[in-house]
């Protein structure tokens, strides 16, 4: 699900939303034209003894090979894991490639429920400074 121009330069993408038992991978987002993400992790309760990495990927390709952004590691610790949570922190896309992924791994026993949204900022291209693709002529007066 992707939601073009949610703000003017913003795009926000669900790029994850499962019910896990131990690790998700979700479908990649191109990021094209965007070089910051604010990622929204909202998960479920689960049981004290479980914690959850989550990681955004950047790759080349949307079918190429994924690896961790720098920085953009969470992890959700057991103490969290008593609420229903929404937990919310920035990536600096500048340096990573095109397309993006979550992974979230799970450990302990048991499903976790979680939703990550990656919202696609500081676009290169807003709708006031995007170039031309066509032009079209003024009508006579």
């Amino acid at each position: 699900m992707s939601f073009t121009n949610a703000g003017f330069g913003t795009k926000a993408v669900m790029i994850g939303r499962a019910n896990v038992a131990t690790a998700l991978t979700s479908v990649p987002a191109d990021r094209l034209g965007f070089d910051d993400a604010l990622i929204v992790l909202s998960h479920g309760a689960v049981a004290d003894t479980r914690t959850v990495t989550v990681n955004i990927q950047s790759s080349a390709t949307s079918g190429g090979s994924y690896t961790t952004i720098t920085g953009a590691s969470h992890v959700v610790a057991p103490a969290e894991d008593d609420l229903l949570a929404s937990i919310v922190f920035h990536v600096d896309l500048r340096g990573a490639q095109r397309f993006i992924q979550a992974t979230a791994t799970v450990g302990g026993s048991g499903d976790f429920t979680t939703h990550v949204i990656a919202v696609l900022q500081s676009a290169k291209y807003t709708p006031d400074s995007a170039p031309v693709l066509v032009t079209v002529p003024t009508p006579a007066a």
